[in-house]
């Protein structure tokens, strides 16, 4: 089915008694009348019908609208033999609507031969979109959680998908995902909706180029797919540690505020000599056009509340200057709170930083946000590098070093808990209760 979902650039008007909705196909092929619907829910409610006025290859066709028209969605319908249509958002102002109903490149991964095409115009939001309500209402679930879509793009930026509930759509789920390719192949995108499972919605909305620009650009999708999520783990605060055995490595990490929004890399250590013999770690690039508050989250924390035993989040991170560290965490109805340290090494070696969040035991949050460069006078992109999250407090006293070459786990634990330590030494462990009463 070609369901092209365009949206378009408005055009200003003053005191006019009517509103025109314009519309052209290149190419033109076979098609030769346009109808035009009022989209109401599920249904579709017939306005009127225009020809196609060919002119070469193109074919142009216009649409007067009386000033009384309602705000909402409506629809052109170009290929009723194939179910072509385009959706678009009346607001009171003039339409204009550029349509590729052909797919531009069938040569490689992509062979179909229609494609949506959206033009993200130089003065629109970063966040221009096209949304549908088509799909209906469906429920995410272990089945089809993950989701593929082809994009075609001259430029790498951030591509998001966003399911709605249209009746309340503060009721929202996104995840975003930026293209690599830029030379005119089809790239597929994989859209992780894991923390969304359980979450009914009725609405899809696409936003194939999030970023400022300052010319006009065009961009083609196709091939939407649910397909089965076999990423979606069981976790309870364990320690983050990205390797692939463990925690972080597959969850959906979004990368914000920092311009063309490069995501979260797995890379091998850099430096496992030291304080963090680890074999993955994150790595983070701020760029220099970015916000000083550039951050990656991820909600695949799930829900918890802070206690006594977890309220002291310690980060390993690698920097080469110095600057705040802040760690985040958000809630349901807009709680969150907020810690910045800075790190001290600049020489290549891991630190281990500390952040107590003590003042918040008894609050629940689900959001985990990591800004690892705070800093607004950042002339450079800069790399930084973090790993080994981890969740309990530390007992005071204790010597630094030591404690980055040993790990606890299960933490929290019910009765057993197990020591590692790279180390030929033996550990020698005490364990104390709350009221530091010796066990």
């Amino acid at each position: 089915m070609k369901n092209l979902l365009i949206l378009f650039f408005f055009l200003s008007f003053s005191l006019h008694a009517q509103y025109s909705v314009k519309g052209t196909l290149n190419p033109v092929k076979k098609y030769s009348w346009v109808l035009l619907y009022k989209v109401e829910g599920a249904k579709q409610v017939f306005i009127k019908n225009t020809q196609i006025e060919t002119e070469g290859n193109t074919g142009v066709f216009k649409f007067n609208l009386p000033k009384d028209t309602k705000i909402g969605s409506y629809r052109i319908t170009y290929d009723l033999k194939s179910d072509g249509f385009i959706d678009f958002l009346f607001n009171k102002e003039n339409v204009e609507i550029e349509l590729d109903p052909s797919n531009p490149n069938t040569t490689t991964v992509n062979t179909t031969a229609t494609a949506a095409k959206f033009i993200a115009t130089a003065n629109g939001q970063s966040y221009a979109l096209t949304f549908t309500d088509d799909m209906g209402a469906f429920t995410f679930s272990a089945n089809n959680s993950l989701v593929k879509m082809m994009v075609l793009k001259s430029v790498s930026s951030v591509v998001a998908l966003k399911f709605e509930d249209s009746t309340n759509p503060a009721f929202s789920t996104i995840v975003e995902v930026t293209n690599s390719i830029t030379n005119g192949d089809w790239e597929e995108l994989i859209f992780n909706f894991g923390t969304s499972v359980g979450n009914t919605y009725d609405r899809m909305v696409v936003i194939p180029d999030f970023i400022e620009r300052a010319e006009n650009k065009t961009i083609y999708f196709d091939q939407i797919s649910f397909n089965v999520n076999n990423t979606l783990e069981d976790y309870y605060l364990e320690d983050i540690d990205f390797e692939s055995t463990g925690f972080g490595a597959n969850w959906v990490w979004t990368t914000d505020n920092n311009y063309t929004d490069p995501p979260l890399e797995m890379v091998a250590n850099p430096n496992t000599g030291g304080a963090n013999n680890s074999s993955t770690v994150a790595k983070f690039t701020s760029t220099t056009a970015g916000d000083p508050w550039a951050l990656t989250y991820t909600d695949n924390i799930g829900s918890f509340t802070f206690t006594e035993a977890n309220s002291m989040v310690t980060i390993m991170v690698r920097k080469s200057k110095v600057s705040d560290v802040g760690l985040k965490f958000e809630g349901p109805g807009g709680i969150y709170k907020e810690i910045k340290i800075s790190n001290t090494l600049t020489n290549g070696d891991w630190e281990q930083m500390s952040f107590d969040f003590s003042s918040e035991i008894g609050n629940t949050f689900n959001r985990f946000v990591v800004i690892p460069d705070f800093d607004d006078s950042r002339f450079q992109d800069h790399v930084s590098y973090f790993d080994q999250i981890s969740f309990g407090n530390q007992t005071a006293g204790f010597d630094d070093y030591a404690i980055n070459f040993v790990k606890m786990y299960p933490n929290p634990a019910n009765s057993i808990v197990n020591f590692s330590s790279p180390s030929n030494e033996v550990l020698e462990v005490a364990i104390y209760d709350l009221s530091l009463i010796h066990i």
